[in-house]
């Protein structure tokens, strides 16, 4: 079995065993696709007076699951990559969370991404909810452009899951 195909397999496995339940629609766009992120993330935090600060990286594979348009990847087809994290965290519960995202497919093409997310956390079986936007890129992903609901759950090990909505 090749990379990929047990890689699908285990992100279709940590989908049910996680229970993931989409998100609501997302804003209006002109895409309408769904997408998973199966990755790792390497965080490091910094407890300061009121709140603390987050800084890392995640890294794994995004795929689209399904497509009825504006999709900037065929259905099943995988891209990897990863994202530098910031987020800071208010002694009021506030979360700021911010991705500036890399992805490449085989062929080396870019799609670049930003992932925001305002309430949540990143304890293990927590996440939130949060806007995913495809900014463009480079070769075939120059006019990628969709704006995204997204749920991210954090799971044991550092591993996480994000299921991405585009609905026009």
């Amino acid at each position: 079995m090749s990379i990929r195909s047990r890689s699908l397999l285990v992100l279709a496995a940590l989908v049910g065993a996680v229970g993931i339940s989409s998100p609501p629609s997302a804003q209006e766009s002109d895409a309408d696709f769904h997408f998973l992120f199966a990755g790792r993330r390497d965080y490091t935090t910094v407890d300061l007076p009121g709140g603390s600060v987050t800084t890392g990286s995640l890294h794994g594979i995004m795929t689209v699951t399904v497509d009825r348009g504006g999709a900037p990847l065929a259905p099943e087809e995988s891209v990897h990559g990863g994202c530098a994290v910031f987020i800071v965290v208010a002694l009021e519960s506030e979360t700021d969370f911010r991705a500036d995202c890399d992805f490449h497919s085989p062929d080396e093409d870019h799609l670049y991404m930003v992932a925001r997310l305002d309430m949540g956390d990143t304890e293990v079986v927590g996440g939130g909810e949060g806007i995913w936007q495809f900014i463009g890129g480079t070769g075939r992903f120059e006019d990628a452009r969709a704006e995204c609901e997204y749920t991210v759950r954090y799971l044991e090990d550092d591993d996480l899951l994000i299921f991405g909505r585009c609905d026009n």
